[in-house]
């Protein structure tokens, strides 16, 4: 290996990128990534591992499978532990239910005061690494250009990326047979970000075990999930299990594609407005960005916001690079709107409005409706007040927005933000009906502005409003030409 990164330090550039890829086809393991679910047994202090696939699962908890039964009782002494763990109890409470007392971390506040100091944090400010949305395909190649358009060549940018997540997402859903040519910008004014995007992109590029590349680049970045899972052997109550090997398949099938397809990645760090100006200026011409350069699709994250770039600023900037057919548009969303629009949320709400979604979330939340009906608390003096802080505590202050149509106050913030003007003058139009991505998270692509967010199950409203960390306020909206 050491004779493989010999010159990785030259001068010449020529010389370090052989050097590059020489490292790369001599990069090995020594423990292949995981095709299946291993067997569980493993003893660290003995720094030993059973090396076959876990095709039993532990009946107690089905967090863990084994080979054999001879295997799950040797681990049996480390694993009844986390098997017998009082937490994992239907009937477990915690201790200020049980003894009818109010928690300590609460003080003197009713449970609506509860909910409102919770939807406040104390550590979320600062650099943020990981985006707050779910990964997006932007293209939505079926909805505009369509799938039969298999050879269409499309520019797509990032102007704002955060994390990889909606690169990935789009790339993987294209079409298997793509065959256009596909340039993707992808910018971020944070410096680290942009650097891991890079990073990223050179391991699933260059790495020539796919399988290799994908697991190095998820440990390095860490109800399709669950399936991705149960395909691979792993049990649905293995979430993080479910999870490795849903992130791996995703990123096994964008190295395999971004080798495949014909993709050019231009990669920048600089002010989103910047780079814009920059690009129609005419000084990014040599590296593939002439000032002609058009973009079928412009994703502009949340720089809408009034509390980052602003909506005018971006539309006036990028509308220019947008594309002159009818599928090009300019998705974005305003994830912060609710803080300067009155009833935007909840939590500002009247106590009328609040009274009414907790309502709704104790008539659905299946942990709630077993708090009601219980009849012994195992302490007489857990009454009923109880009963109510304690299934407020179950509530997060997300699920209330998940329940809540903020339609109104919505519209109200965009028409304060100079909406009609901001379009008049770009000679762009809101969208009415959306064809990339839904007004709203968990909502039908095609669904009125009032739709909520939609849970077939129990378990999918637990995962969505307690795992999560969605605010259930975002609004998406997409922009196109008039």
């Amino acid at each position: 290996m050491l004779s493989a990164v010999t010159g990785i330090e030259s001068p010449d550039q020529a010389t370090r990128v052989r050097a590059y890829r020489r490292a790369m086809q001599a990069a090995k393991t020594a423990f292949p990534p995981f095709e299946a679910l291993p067997c569980a047994n493993v003893q660290p202090e003995l720094r030993a591992a059973c090396d076959k696939l876990g095709k039993m699962a532990c009946s107690g908890c089905k967090l863990v499978s084994y080979c054999s039964k001879d295997c799950q009782k040797e681990h049996w002494k480390l694993h009844k532990q986390d098997c017998r763990n009082p937490l994992k109890n239907e009937d477990w409470l915690p201790s200020w239910v049980r003894e009818g007392r109010v928690p300590i971390f609460v003080g003197d506040e009713s449970p609506k005061e509860f909910l409102r100091r919770r939807s406040t944090g104390e550590f979320d400010k600062g650099l943020t690494l990981w985006g707050n949305v779910p990964a997006m395909d932007v293209i939505n190649l079926g909805a505009n250009e369509n799938d039969a358009t298999k050879n269409c060549n499309l520019n797509v940018a990032f102007v704002a990326s955060g994390d990889m997540r909606h690169v990935v997402k789009t790339i993987n859903s294209l079409p298997s047979d793509y065959s256009g040519n596909l340039t993707v910008l992808l910018n971020d004014i944070t410096v680290p970000i942009a650097c891991r995007n890079l990073a990223l992109l050179s391991i699933l590029g260059t790495v020539p075990d796919e399988a290799l590349a994908a697991d190095v680049a998820l440990h390095f970045c860490v109800n399709d999930v669950i399936a991705a899972g149960k395909a691979h052997g792993a049990h649905p109550e293995d979430i993080y299990g479910c999870l490795y090997f849903y992130l791996t398949e995703q990123l096994r099938m964008f190295a395999n594609r971004i080798r495949r397809f014909s993709i050019s990645f231009k990669l920048h760090s600089a002010e989103a407005c910047g780079l814009a100006n920059t690009i129609k200026s005419g000084r990014l011409t040599e590296i593939g960005l002439p000032p002609t350069m058009q973009f079928d699709r412009i994703e502009v994250s949340n720089i809408l916001d009034s509390q980052y770039v602003g909506m005018e600023a971006v539309l006036v900037t990028w509308g220019p690079l947008l594309s002159d057919n009818r599928s090009a548009t300019i998705v974005g969303y305003f994830l912060n709107w609710h803080i300067s629009e009155k009833d935007g949320r909840p939590k500002t709400c009247s106590e009328e409005v609040i009274d009414d979604c907790i309502k709704r979330i104790l008539n659905r939340d299946e942990k709630a409706k077993k708090l009601r009906a219980r009849q012994s608390w195992g302490n007489p003096m857990a009454d009923m007040a109880t009963v109510l802080q304690a299934q407020v505590m179950g509530i997060t202050v997300q699920a209330l927005d998940a329940v809540y149509d903020n339609s109104k106050p919505f519209s109200t913030y965009l028409t304060k933000e100079g909406l009609s003007s901001i379009l008049k003058k770009t000679k762009l139009r809101l969208k009415d009906n959306h064809t990339v991505v839904s007004r709203r998270l968990r909502v039908p692509l095609q669904s009125p502005p009032d739709a909520l967010p939609e849970f077939p199950d129990d378990e999918s409203w637990y995962n969505y409003t307690n795992v999560t960390r969605y605010t259930w306020a975002e609004h998406f909206v997409e922009f196109s030409r008039e």
